[in-house]
């Protein structure tokens, strides 16, 4: 495939609102040429902000208080090509263009010696309609804590929509007509926050790397892009991406153009040769899959593929028994579950920037045991009840429940998991005290942190957590 140059391109214009301010702070016109080009032609890519007052959607600038972190939305424009092929790669430019205007949400540090050089870009998860910034809602602490700056970006067409309903007024000039625009515009949000040109959505940093997250819908729109669009979307020395977080996708991948679809016709395939390194994180849920009524959506069991440390095929997957893809789901015949998958997300995260970065691999980890293997695969149980092999931890090895990854009725209850005590009586024979139970967990979860499954970071914060529960359990006896 020959890549078209164009050498003319408007400089992004760009008026940012903020959540804490209801006035705009800035504004421009397009000014001088600039060359910049996408993996098949050049693009115009306008930043241009949100006129009206009020919050943007999925602000958090309460939880983001005293942080040293702002958040600022902006609108950004341009024409986006379209793609066809399979979403396991290669994909194909169309040559066909669309217009689109879409909203990007940047939360960073408000000072430059915070920041870390990387961003963290999420594609918004839509599966309920309105944008969710899921993957934050998984590693957010951990971005903070590093001094990195995230930025989501509203990609489906259905996103359109549910922001109208939200904020008529804020939102009434966005515009996305196919969610096939969604791979152009990631390409050229990421060339944005490199070029560091004026305007910028992240103002006097200096960004050095740009990486992509997503959770559950938005990792089906990531892993496309990972396995499809990364071998194309290339800049001098590297890729436009430099690594991607695959969180919770299942089986899943969204197809290259599924029109205006709420929900698509997902694609089932491992997980693609994306040339940049992709972490593969996935509860048992997900590695389950689940059937109800006349939607099965298959597992990421029956698309396994194997670890790589090749150059342009750096891979990781870990499966994580007892986590369940949602912590807590309202109306669900059970009250969900504890199980810190959050604490495993984290962990990948650090692991994908040492070996992006510093070329350091992150550790393999077992697969889960399989009982059958299928769109929905079965596992052998421990005698607690929770699944054999996948990446070991102290909360399932020193369990205190027994971790089940779906829920009934219906399929969003599938997605939840359930967490069922232990009999008292047979921890109090294993544990007979709390001191007992907490010193073999310590070794157990020191023994993850070793193997780099878990933070050193967060080992004070699961300590107190679980003397709290290992008190309550045991008191039961």
């Amino acid at each position: 495939m020959k890549r078209r140059r164009v050498t003319r391109m408007a400089r992004p214009t760009l008026i940012a609102a903020t959540a804490a301010l209801t006035c705009v702070i800035g504004f421009g016109t397009p000014a001088a040429a600039s060359p910049v080009t996408t993996d098949d032609t050049s693009v115009q890519v306008t930043a241009i902000g949100p006129a009206g007052s009020g919050t943007p959607a999925n602000a958090r600038a309460s939880e983001l208080s005293g942080t040293g972190y702002g958040e600022t939305e902006y609108f950004m424009s341009g024409n986006a090509e379209l793609y066809s092929g399979p979403s396991a790669g290669p994909a194909t430019a169309t040559g066909q263009q669309q217009p689109y205007t879409t909203r990007i949400l940047v939360r960073a540090p408000t000072s430059s010696a915070k920041f870390s050089g990387r961003v963290m870009v999420e594609p918004f998860n839509t599966s309920g309609s309105a944008d969710i910034d899921a993957a934050w809602g998984m590693i957010g602490s951990r971005l903070v804590e590093n001094g990195d700056a995230w930025i989501g970006v509203s990609v489906r067409h259905s996103s359109v929509g549910a922001l109208n309903t939200t904020d008529p007024t804020r939102y009434a000039s966005l515009s996305i007509p196919s969610n096939g625009q969604t791979w152009a515009m990631l390409s050229q949000l990421a060339r944005l926050v490199r070029s560091g040109s004026e305007p910028s959505p992240l103002p006097g940093l200096a960004v050095k790397h740009v990486y992509m997250t997503g959770y559950s819908q938005s990792a089906v729109d990531a892993v496309t892009y990972a396995s499809a669009i990364n071998p194309l979307a290339t800049r001098p020395g590297g890729y436009l991406y430099d690594g991607y977080l695959l969180m919770g996708r299942s089986g899943s991948a969204s197809p290259l153009d599924s029109g205006d679809a709420f929900v698509p016709a997902f694609e089932f395939h491992p997980v693609g040769k994306g040339t940049s390194p992709i972490v593969n994180v996935e509860s048992q849920t997900d590695v389950r899959g689940f059937s109800v009524a006349s939607y099965t959506n298959p597992g990421e069991a029956s698309v396994r593929r194997a670890d790589n440390d090749a150059p342009k095929d750096r891979y990781r997957l870990y499966e994580i028994p007892g986590a369940s893809h949602a912590a807590k789901i309202p109306s669900c015949d059970h009250q969900g579950t504890t199980f810190p998958l959050r604490s495993f997300e984290r962990a990948a995260l650090t692991n994908l920037y040492a070996w992006s970065e510093h070329g350091t691999r992150p550790p393999r980890s077992p697969r889960l045991e399989t009982s059958a293997i299928g769109a929905v695969s079965t596992f052998p149980l421990d005698a607690d009840g929770n699944a054999l092999g996948g990446v070991r931890s102290p909360f399932v090895d020193r369990a205190l429940a027994r971790y089940e990854p779906s829920d009934t009725p219906g399929p969003f209850c599938a997605l939840t998991g359930v967490e069922t005590p232990l009999d008292p009586a047979t921890l109090h024979a294993r544990y007979p005290t709390v001191r007992s139970y907490m010193s073999k967990f310590t070794a157990s979860l020191d023994q993850a942190i070793k193997r780099r499954v878990l933070l050193r970071a967060d080992r004070a914060a699961i300590l107190d957590e679980t003397r709290t529960k290992a008190e309550q359990a045991l008191a039961a006896a």
